[in-house]
Formats: C-alpha cells, sequence, structure tokens
C-alpha cells in the first residue's frame, strides 16, 4: 500500500514537471524569435548609424544605444508576458501565479543591477561596449538564477551569456582605444549575443519540441492520479525525515 502511494507521488511530480516544461518551452521559443530578430535588425541598424554618425572614437553617441536596446527589451518582455496570460488564460489558471512571482523575483535582481551598471559604464566612461558586455554577464546571470526551477535550454542560454560576456571583457579592453568605434562594437556585441543567440536557442526549443513527445501524449501514456491526501501522507515511513 505504502509502495503505491510513493509510485503516485512520483507520477503526479513527473506529470507536474513535463506539463510544466512543455508550456514553458512552447511560449518561449516564439518570444526568443521575435528577440532574436530584432536584435539583429537593431544590431544591423546601429552598425550603420555608428559608422556614420561616430566614425572615429570621441563621442560614443551612448545615449541612442541605450534607449534603443531598452525599448526593444521592453517590447521583447512585453510580447512575452503576453503570451503567459493567454497561456494563464487557457489552462485557466491566474496570470500572477506563485511560479511566475517566483520567476520574477529570481530574475529581477541581477537585470536591476546589470541595467544600471551599464548605464553607469555607458554615461560616465562615454563607452557603450562596456555597457553592452555589461548587460552581456548579467543576463546570463538572471538566466542561471532560474536554474533550479527552469528548462535546462534556459540555462544553457544563461551560461552562453556568461562566457561570452566574460571572454569578451578582456579582449575589448585590450584592444579598445582612442580610435575605436566602440558604438559600432556595442551593437556588434548585442547583435551576436542578444540577436544570434536567441535565434540558435529558438531554433534548438523548436527542433526538440519536434522530437519530443507533446503534453497531450505525455497524458495518454500517464496514468490519471489524484494527490495522495495529507491523512494518508501523515503515515508515510518517510515523512518524519523530510
Amino acid at each position: 500500500m505504502k509502495s503505491s502511494e510513493t509510485a503516485e507521488e512520483h507520477l503526479c511530480a513527473i506529470r507536474a514537471l513535463m506539463e510544466r516544461s512543455t508550456i514553458y518551452r512552447a511560449i518561449s521559443a516564439p518570444a526568443a524569435l521575435m528577440g532574436g530578430i530584432l536584435g539583429i535588425v537593431a544590431g544591423a541598424v546601429l552598425w550603420w548609424v555608428g559608422g556614420s554618425r561616430y566614425p572615429s572614437g570621441g563621442e560614443s553617441g551612448w545615449l541612442p544605444f541605450v534607449l534603443t536596446w531598452l525599448v526593444g527589451y521592453l517590447v521583447v518582455e512585453g510580447i512575452n508576458f503576453t503570451m503567459i496570460y493567454r497561456n494563464a488564460r487557457h489552462r485557466g489558471d491566474r496570470f500572477l501565479s506563485p511560479g511566475l512571482k517566483h520567476a520574477v523575483r529570481s530574475l529581477a535582481p541581477p537585470l536591476f543591477c546589470g541595467c544600471v551598471t551599464g548605464i553607469s559604464l555607458a554615461a560616465f566612461l562615454n563607452d557603450p561596449g562596456l555597457c553592452a558586455i555589461v548587460w552581456v554577464i548579467f543576463f546570463g546571470l538572471a538566466l542561471l538564477s532560474t536554474s533550479s526551477f527552469a528548462p535546462k535550454s534556459l540555462v544553457w542560454l544563461g551560461r552562453a551569456f556568461a562566457f561570452a560576456g566574460i571572454v569578451m571583457l578582456p579582449f575589448y579592453l585590450g584592444f579598445s582605444d582612442d580610435s575605436t568605434n566602440r558604438f559600432q562594437w556595442a551593437a556588434l556585441i548585442m547583435a551576436i549575443t542578444f540577436g544570434l543567440f536567441h535565434l540558435i536557442y529558438a531554433a534548438a526549443i523548436t527542433g526538440a519540441q519536434a522530437l519530443r513527445p507533446s503534453h497531450a501524449q505525455v497524458s495518454s501514456v500517464l496514468p490519471a492520479v489524484t494527490p495522495v491526501s495529507s491523512a494518508r501522507r501523515a503515515d508515510h515511513p518517510f515523512r518524519s525525515a523530510s
């Protein structure tokens, strides 16, 4: 009897994890695709602007750079939250679920610190390139902060951002000088990371979804089980050890 209760608990846990992972991937892939496209387009436009308006060091035009990427980020996050809202309504769940609140609490500190640090470096040092690298590193740290509950694919994306930023930092500091077009370098860094990385992530998730069983197939394979009642859990032999 007790082994049967344990099996039911395991099936409930497996079902919940697979449902959450499938739903999250279905939402994140379109948002990542949109973010990647916007990142490539914005990077290309800013590269051209940097070459025509700031051809040789000096004034770096940090304010247009910062405003462009902040607006782009808000647009992508708006799309992402809209998808989350529609998906929650479709499932009959609350939009501000405990899971979403937990995710926001994990993501907010590194995103806020990275945003303020990057803008400060761009404004006071007149260096949007450093701003871009700091944003890349802190965005990677933000994604890594979700490793306890997010899909492994998102964790790997965070590792890619953090590693790329750490590699770019000494290279940028070592090879840039007064003649370096920091605006163009910043545009290139953002296009490679926030643009190309997100396109690769979206393609990988879409390909993985095609090979992975759907939520309906998972539900048909796993037997329908009900959570074990609190009274029955109290008699579980490992309950006191948890």
